[in-house]
């Protein structure tokens, strides 16, 4: 467990982080008890958030996507430290059907038969 100290330090970066960069105020954040930075975004945008925080935090984001069936959620992670303080982003959010090749056949669900 950190000490109330470390997470003040955090809580003090944060204010830091975001006057000096508030386009990463969209990101909900919080202070864990062991004094780490969380940064997320959940159901919007399309991960371009983490990149925008690896150009200031430093680190490399990283980008995933995960087929579910017909869902598709993308992830976008990164971990880093800045200015002394362990932070970590990520944002997840949903990715459009991958385009077919012209010509491909679709199949339809659904209609009157």
């Amino acid at each position: 467990m950190a000490s109330n100290s470390s997470q003040l330090a955090t809580a003090s970066a944060l204010v830091t982080l975001l006057t000096d960069h508030p386009e990463l105020s969209t990101l909900t954040w919080t202070v864990d008890t062991a004094g780490v930075l969380h940064g997320q975004q959940t159901g919007a945008g399309s991960g371009l958030i983490v990149d925008q925080a690896a150009r200031v935090l430093g680190g490399t984001p990283v980008h995933a996507r995960i087929d579910r069936g017909t869902d598709r959620i993308g992830l976008a992670q990164l971990a880093t430290v800045w200015r002394g303080v362990h932070v970590e982003v990520w944002a997840s959010y949903a990715t459009p059907e991958p385009r077919r090749p012209l010509g491909t056949v679709a199949v339809l669900t659904g209609g009157a038969r």
